[in-house]
């Protein structure tokens, strides 16, 4: 099916998702267009394809507008502050990204308070209070919840 009305247009193969079960119903649907052959061999591996992404682009920027409040930070400035403060949140991101994957003081302080920006608030208030020796040491209290004893 053609993208848009014209002889240039671009054509596109189309499928749709419906994610249902007897006792809640629809839980997800959405529709997806693609160059790549739909067929009754590939749609189904399509499928999976087409929700993971949408899953992971879905999460990436719900994070991002929850717990960085990037639609908030587009506001600011004329040129390019909007961009600069876009570019910071982003970073931050990839930074807890890496975080999760690498560091177990992370993991540790996210295990025990779940959602991320729980974290970012703990991290934010924490060091209002205290003085670490480092970012480790930071994260262990909060994954313990212990305050380390005020320096000499």
């Amino acid at each position: 099916m053609p993208v848009r009305v014209g002889e240039d247009a671009l054509k596109v193969n189309w499928f749709e998702i419906t994610v249902a079960s007897p006792s809640v119903g629809r839980r997800y649907r959405n529709a997806f267009a693609t160059d790549l052959e739909v067929g009754r061999e590939t749609v189904g591996e399509l499928a999976r394809c087409a929700r993971a992404r949408w899953k992971v682009e879905n999460n990436a920027f719900g994070i991002l507008k929850d717990s960085f409040n990037l639609e908030h930070n587009f506001g600011h400035g004329s040129d390019t502050l909007a961009g600069l403060l876009a570019m910071f949140n982003i970073i931050s991101l990839l930074m807890q990204n890496a975080c999760e994957l690498r560091c177990e003081a992370w993991k540790a302080a996210r295990a025990r308070l779940a959602a991320r920006y729980r974290l970012l608030d703990h991290i934010r208030t924490v060091i209002d209070y205290a003085v670490f020796q480092d970012w480790s040491a930071l994260l262990r209290t909060i994954a313990t919840a212990d305050l380390p004893e005020k320096p000499p």
